[in-house]
């Protein structure tokens, strides 16, 4: 029996209710829209072919020391831009898994049929729990439930389509560094497509005006600066204006969502703001994944010496370890009562 088939059943992405999609063995988590990852990824990487191939030739040989300048911070934050970008959409963004049966202590109201809040103390203050329906928890505070991909996620900010993945409590961080260092390489691509360019038309200017001169930089092919000039400057409108509001959102300890639903003010006095809310987020310790989980081994047969009725006890051992197994497997799928109760804290 191969590998595949010994494995097979026995990860919990298998039998996933949601609509994420797992690759890799269920290493590799993604939202249903997956695909937008490898458009967004075209478009950081085909310009950046044109740039090395034409902007940064162009530098290179005719000004050695600003060309190779360009050239290695370029390659770097396209790297960091690139790993960050990929991180982001294959994480696991703090999914909170589902569970099989509704908490005993669920309260409805008689008249809607409608959960009513669950009252906490959080360091001596009020909070309401709100219970969801679909993935049958008490979510937790500044947890919601993304309707893309049909879970909960903690500490939620957005579910971005360009990544195709939640941004959550567990890939926030790099998302931040990836909307950073996008929005600096695109400041660079427009600086050293201008000084190309720059370059070029002063080479004219000794026959010719400075429109026409121009005109000649524009007709080599160059004019794939003028181009990513114009792209460049376009896209980082948009990932500066990303980065200037999340750095916003970062010191003030809040998420996207709790600020288009203006729901903020209910935990402004749960967590430290400033420079502690910063460390926090994008210094701290990335927290445990509660979905990613490795193969369980299977249940080994034990083997029994061969006496009276020999065949029948190995056959009764042998059926009662795969019992076992199948009641393990029931128990990962089905979670345990004391992962419940840690995920309504």
């Amino acid at each position: 029996m191969g590998k595949g088939a010994a494995t097979r059943g026995r990860y919990k992405y298998e039998l996933w209710p949601a609509n994420n999609k797992f690759f890799c063995g269920g290493k590799v988590i993604t939202g249903p829209d997956y695909r937008n990852t490898f458009a967004t990824l075209l478009l950081v990487i085909v310009p950046l072919g044109l740039f090395f191939g034409v902007t940064i030739a162009y530098l290179i040989s005719h000004w050695r020391a600003g060309g190779y300048t360009f050239l290695a911070l370029t390659i770097f934050f396209a790297c960091v831009s690139i790993i960050t970008l990929l991180l982001t959409a294959t994480d696991d963004p703090g999914i909170i898994p589902r569970q099989s049966v509704e908490p005993r202590d669920v309260i409805r109201n008689p008249r809607t049929g409608f959960p009513l809040p669950k009252e906490i103390i959080v360091n001596g203050h009020p909070y309401s729990l709100k219970y969801c329906e679909t993935c049958r928890i008490w979510r937790p505070l500044r947890a919601s439930h993304c309707s893309t991909c049909n879970n909960c996620v903690e500490r939620f900010d957005h579910h971005c389509p360009w990544l195709g993945n939640c941004i959550g409590r567990r890939n926030y961080r790099t998302f931040y560094i990836f909307i950073c260092t996008t929005t600096i390489l695109c400041g660079l691509v427009i600086a050293s497509a201008s000084v190309s360019l720059k370059l070029k038309t002063d080479a004219s200017l000794f026959h010719h005006s400075d429109s026409q001169a121009f005109g000649i930089a524009l007709a080599s092919p160059l004019v794939i600066s003028f181009i990513l000039i114009v792209y460049c400057f376009i896209a980082m409108l948009f990932t500066g204006g990303l980065f200037i509001f999340h750095t916003i959102l970062v010191f003030r300890n809040r998420t996207t969502a709790e600020t288009l639903k203006y729901s903020w003010k209910e935990v402004t006095t749960l967590e430290p703001r400033g420079f502690h809310s910063f460390y926090h987020l994008i210094c701290g310790k990335k927290p445990s994944s509660k979905i990613k989980v490795g193969v369980e081994r299977p249940g080994r047969m034990t083997q029994v010496k061969v006496v009276m009725h020999g065949e029948e006890n190995g056959r009764n051992e042998m059926e009662e370890n795969a019992n076992h197994v199948r009641s393990r497997e029931w128990n990962k799928l089905h979670y345990l009562q004391q992962q419940d109760e840690e995920q309504q804290i």
